[in-house]
């Protein structure tokens, strides 16, 4: 046995550490110098120096905080030693330093323990609070700053070193916050729930058996479930019992909220009192929603202030979100002012995005729409088009295995939502006006508010002269840029003739044999314009290959796949010969018939 080994406590260190002081202490005892103490003759292990490089490299907060602590307190900054390490948040160091001074802390003392300015000021106030529910002796800085170790030690410590009376004092004190002593009956609960011997439980521990057993009481259930909301909740256990209290009391006074929903969510027992009870009193709508409807749909909303909530519905109103979206997924008026804001400017940039703004589920596409930006960026990559809300906003699992079933399958009520709102008709109006269109389900909402605009630009269509020929608008721009030329060029029509649209769509339907596959196409230089009906270079994307299902809803027309595959890489030139249907009827009329003999 190395006499090494009895000079090191291996259990007061670690395993790398206790190796490389055994290897120097031999070292050292076989030559006797330290001169052969080199790197070499050493474990390898990480460099921990700090270069000078290093050193500027890290942030160094030490002057801000200095600065920043002598600010909030009047002093100079020579007065203030030991700065937090970490950056001080100024708006939050001054609320903190507001709760201390309304305990009345002065602010030489608060100077010589500047790490309470990392703290918020809620978690400050109720620390203090706790603190003297507990009938601690006294309440100083030091303890709230150490208060949360401090809680986690038994109440049988803390009354040996005369921090607090005896258990049952303490009980008694939590009694007459929550002015338990009127029942009985609840007073005989708590003691029941708590064990004979309580010298074991910790403060933290008495405090929430007590705090069940009141829970239960006012809300008529079991504290096992109570118990349940604790470590789903942790920031529970951190309130007083004074501000559990009130806010029990406002939710079930001032607001129509069924007791069991208040326990399942029960982060509302956490939420500020005040606050609460100021969202309350004061904001009878928001966005012309009554607030009682936006509560029942999502009660996280009073987690908001008052001031946040105004400032979210402003930015509704001047970006134009419609209310029934908003109470269909209240969840964003539990978004920041600012987050908010940065998402409807980026929102009204994405095309995809801003052609859906009236769709009436907007608010849960806005409220995922960092996942919905992910989603459209892959589309592209793909040369997807067409993909749907619903589609954009789906979870994980069910965006997954709607990609396996093949493509954005929609039910056009993207498409029926924007033209509603455009055209002020109904969605079974504009249903049968664009129904003439087989493949009407599968063009993109994009390519509809393109072709629009390419039309208004005339500025001599009215909406009814556009309604009565809307299949023209699931054209692509390129292919109505040619075809308006084609007309004029023709002289069959003018544009101030009411039958110039009918006109327009003639041409692009008589390209494609009137197959309806003039949608398809992209590139106007593919089309074929002569009367003899030659072949037709088509190219068609891979998005569109699994939908054309869709034409089952023509009775005239069948439906089968007749595109090969398409590689995920280039989009592939298919040439017809003849028009789809035609295709399509002799391609069954051969299945028919055995041995594949025609």
């Amino acid at each position: 046995m190395f006499p090494t080994l009895m000079k090191i406590n291996a259990g007061s260190v670690g395993l790398k550490t206790f190796t490389r002081r055994f290897v120097k202490m031999r070292l050292r005892e076989v030559s006797g110098s330290k001169e052969i103490l080199t790197s070499s003759s050493l474990p390898p292990e990480e460099d921990h120096s700090v270069t000078e490089e290093s050193k500027s490299a890290r942030p160094d907060f030490r002057e801000k905080n200095i600065g920043t602590i002598a600010r909030i307190l009047g002093v100079s900054e020579s007065d203030v030693r030991k700065p937090p390490r970490k950056l001080i948040v100024e708006e939050n160091a001054r609320e903190t330093f507001n709760v201390l001074q309304e305990h009345g802390f002065l602010a030489r003392e608060v100077l010589c323990y500047p790490d309470l300015f990392m703290m918020s000021p809620m978690a400050t106030f109720n620390y203090i609070e706790i603190m003297k529910e507990s009938l601690f002796t006294s309440v100083g800085l030091s303890q709230i700053l150490n208060f949360s170790p401090l809680q986690k030690r038994s109440v049988e410590l803390l009354h040996q070193m005369k921090v607090t009376p005896t258990p049952p004092e303490i009980v008694q004190s939590y009694f007459a916050v929550l002015e338990m002593k009127k029942n009985t009956q609840a007073e005989d609960s708590v003691w029941n729930a708590l064990p004979h011997d309580m010298s074991r439980l910790t403060l933290k521990e008495l405090r929430q058996i007590v705090m069940a057993q009141f829970i239960a009481w006012k809300l008529n259930c079991d504290p096992a479930e109570v118990h349940l909301v604790f470590p789903k909740y942790l920031r529970i256990s951190h309130r007083c019992l004074n501000w559990i209290k009130q806010s029990l009391e406002i939710l079930m006074e001032e607001t129509t909220l069924e007791k069991d929903k208040i326990l399942r969510h029960g982060y509302l027992l956490q939420a500020n009192p005040k606050n609460t009870a100021d969202v309350l009193r004061n904001i009878e709508s928001l966005s012309g929603i009554p607030m009682e409807k936006l509560l029942h749909k999502r009660p996280k909303i009073l987690m908001s202030s008052r001031k946040t909530l105004l400032e979210v519905e402003s930015l509704f109103t001047q970006h134009g979100i419609p209310p029934d979206s908003l109470l269909r997924h209240p969840e964003l008026y539990t978004l920041s002012a600012n987050t908010l804001r940065e998402r409807l400017e980026e929102f009204d940039s994405i095309p995809e995005f801003s052609v859906l703004k009236n769709h009436p589920r907007v608010s849960r596409l806005i409220y995922y729409q960092k996942k919905a930006k992910a989603r459209v960026e892959y589309f592209r990559s793909i040369n997807m088009t067409g993909a749907s809300l619903h589609l954009l906003s789906l979870d994980k699992n069910k965006f997954k295995r709607q990609l396996e079933k093949g493509g954005p399958r929609t039910r056009g009520l993207d498409i029926l939502t924007y033209l509603k709102t455009y055209f002020s008709k109904t969605k079974k109006e504009i249903r049968q006006a664009i129904h003439m269109q087989p493949h009407w389900l599968n063009s993109s909402s994009i390519n509809m508010k393109d072709s629009l605009q390419f039309i208004e630009e005339f500025k001599v269509f009215t909406k009814s002269q556009i309604f009565s020929a809307l299949p023209i608008i699931l054209y692509p721009r390129e292919n109505l840029q040619q075809k308006f030329q084609a007309v004029l060029d023709s002289k069959e029509a003018s544009l101030t003739d009411d039958y110039f649209l009918h006109m327009v769509l003639y041409f692009l339907e008589k390209s494609v044999h009137f197959s309806g596959d003039g949608l398809w196409h992209r590139n106007s230089t593919q089309l074929n314009t002569d009367d003899e009906g030659d072949d037709e270079h088509v190219t068609r994307f891979d998005s569109y290959l699994d939908n054309l299902d869709n034409m089952k809803k023509n009775k005239k027309r069948k439906t089968a796949k007749l595109l090969p595959e398409v590689e995920e890489t280039e989009p592939e030139e298919i040439v017809f010969g003849e028009s789809l249907y035609e295709t399509l009827n002799n391609d069954n009329n051969n299945k028919k018939k055995p041995n594949g003999k025609v």
